[in-house]
């Protein structure tokens, strides 16, 4: 069994083995990374077809054209915020006689 970690740098190496190959050669493609990384091949299909870069579609917000796209960007960690918690603590215990 996979990690997720490791099928996802499975997916980056065959993707573009995939998008370039002939018909028979992605139904060969499909049925061994089916058999390794254990995803459903409609599944599996899906996920090598996708690009970064590549337009998914289009939508209309507030009069304006928009293009949804398939980037890979990385998740933005937020800081927490212990000051508020601290003085609220603080106060709360201060009403204590």
């Amino acid at each position: 069994m996979l990690t997720m970690r490791q099928k996802k740098a499975l997916t980056a190496e065959i993707q573009d083995r995939y998008s370039k190959a002939t018909k028979k050669g992605k139904a060969r493609i499909l049925d061994e990374f089916t058999a390794t990384a254990s995803y459903n091949r409609n599944y599996a299909a899906r996920i090598l077809r996708l690009k970064e870069g590549k337009v998914l579609g289009y939508a209309r917000l507030s009069g304006k054209k928009v293009r949804y796209v398939i980037s890979r960007k990385k998740k933005v960690k937020r800081k927490k915020s212990k000051e508020r918690y601290l003085s609220f603590r603080i106060n709360y215990l201060s009403l204590i006689p």
